[in-house]
């Protein structure tokens, strides 16, 4: 664990505190988001159906269910997970200007 977060200090010492935000909120977002895609297809679908007032009819083609789930399912991550990496991006911002500095000088080279 020492040496992955010695390697990860090295690649971002160059940045400035929001871009290292930025990049590890935004590849939270969409990593989490592409293997958790199955798992969370339901649950975004519904949200997605209550933000937009819709239901799926049940005299629906099973594609045409799929489909509408699946366009549910995208406005539910959007009204859901980008708010959220927001939030998360301020607090990395918080968190990185406020204690990186002193975490770092902790760390040694591995070697």
């Amino acid at each position: 664990m020492r040496e992955l977060a010695w390697r990860f200090q090295h690649v971002v010492d160059d940045l400035e505190p929001e871009q290292a935000a930025l990049l590890l909120s935004v590849g939270l977002v969409l990593g989490v988001f592409s293997p958790l895609q199955l798992v969370l297809l339901l649950p975004l679908a519904r949200a997605g159906a209550w933000l937009c007032g819709t239901a799926v009819f049940a005299g629906a083609s099973p594609v045409h269910r799929l489909g509408a789930a699946a366009v549910q399912a995208v406005i539910g991550w959007a009204c859901i997970c980008i708010p959220l990496g927001a939030l998360l991006y301020v607090i990395l911002v918080l968190v990185i200007r406020r204690g990186l500095p002193t975490w770092v000088n902790g760390l040694k080279s591995p070697a």
